[in-house]
């Protein structure tokens, strides 16, 4: 969120207005523009494919494309406000923008957050529970409602407690964007970012990512794989990589959220429950780890289309079609109808879950993976 730097004045403050030397100034406006440049190439491809191409408008893609459009407005309303503030000692952006954006960015990573947990609990739901309970298009649409009412709700406590606070009664110009809770609520401050932020921005989403996705992942091991037309020893090869690939995504899913958001959650504890009094050591140590760590969490952002979108064939398919639609005329993509029986490179890997019903075995079946 915003860099809440202590008000005090700084010496050299008409020299300089920079927190940072020049040159690291520099390494932070091309490390937070590229970024903002990859997260906004990507999200846009992805709500692009998703609204272009009929056939990928399903109960998944819907929570990917809700999942982009949070991750632009992090991008615009997190990252690059945080940028200037990371950049300039005072806050430059006025006192409407102070109280205001705190709460937006609160609104927009929560939505972000639990939109990557409505895919989990959707994939969670898909492989173990397909004969049960089907997430369709119409209760997709009532969860995404449901994420941002509840982000806009836990956000909340953020629109009366930010205002803009002149420090240096020399210099009437250097105003500071801080929290300012009554005297008698001062400790709540804490405990709303322990409570409101920390639990439920990260570790009760990350439980529940990880939960979802073990269980997948446990999953893919105690299946049995069906290929026809092929040997025990194609079936063997073809199972170790199916189950390689479900391991990998769900690896890379799992720590790209936790070490993105991890930083930034350690070393706003230490500013929250540390000492009010740090040395100079201490201070400038945290003003060049506090930006780094905020880039690492809108980092996540940026790379969310990679891992949930473009690794899948058939979504990189259809944004191959609409790039390469001359005159309007798209390629289809590829089907199990149009596609040339030597190109079927579909994986499946069956679940097989037995139950006896008098003398029968009754096996019933669902699709865990698929490689496209």
């Amino acid at each position: 969120m915003i860099h809440k730097a202590k008000a005090k004045k700084r010496k050299g403050f008409r020299q300089t207005p920079f927190r940072l030397p020049l040159w690291g100034v520099a390494v932070l406006i091309t490390g937070y523009i590229s970024v903002f440049l990859f997260g906004l190439v990507g999200n846009c491809s992805v709500l692009l494919v998703i609204k272009r191409l009929h056939r990928m408008k399903t109960a998944t893609n819907y929570f990917i494309s809700n999942l982009a459009l949070a991750d632009l407005l992090v991008l615009v309303f997190c990252l690059l406000p945080n940028l200037v503030s990371n950049i300039y000692i005072a806050w430059i952006l006025g006192w409407f923008l102070c109280k205001t954006l705190p709460y937006i960015q609160g609104v927009t990573v929560c939505a972000s957050v639990y939109s990557l947990v409505a895919i989990s609990i959707e994939r969670y739901v898909t492989i173990r529970l397909p004969f049960r309970y089907q997430i369709t298009k119409e209760k997709a649409k009532k969860i995404i409602i449901a994420i941002w009412t509840w982000s806009f709700i836990v956000a909340l406590p953020w629109v009366p407690y930010f205002d803009t606070y002149n420090a240096d009664s020399e210099h009437p110009e250097m105003l500071f964007c801080v929290e300012k809770w009554p005297d008698s609520r001062k400790t709540w401050s804490n405990y709303y970012f322990l409570f409101g932020n920390f639990i439920m921005y990260y570790l009760l989403p990350l439980g529940i990512i990880l939960i979802c996705y073990l269980t997948v992942g446990f999953h893919a091991y105690s299946c049995t794989v069906i290929l026809s037309d092929c040997n025990t020893k194609m079936k063997e090869i073809a199972h170790q990589k199916a189950k390689t690939a479900v391991t990998k995504t769900l690896l890379v899913i799992v720590f790209t959220f936790a070490l993105s958001w991890l930083p930034l959650y350690i070393v706003t504890l230490r500013l929250k429950f540390g000492p009010e009094t740090k040395s100079d050591l201490e201070n400038d140590v945290i003003s060049i780890i506090y930006p780094i760590a905020q880039w690492l969490g809108y980092l996540n952002s940026g790379v969310n289309p990679i891992v949930y979108s473009f690794i899948n064939r058939k979504f990189r398919m259809g944004f191959y079609s609409i790039c390469k639609c001359p005159g309007n005329q798209r390629q289809p993509l590829p089907t199990s109808q149009n596609r040339h029986p030597s190109d079927r490179r579909r994986i499946n890997v069956i679940v097989l879950r037995e139950t006896f019903v008098g003398n029968v075995n009754v096996r019933e079946a669902s699709m865990l993976y698929d490689s496209e």
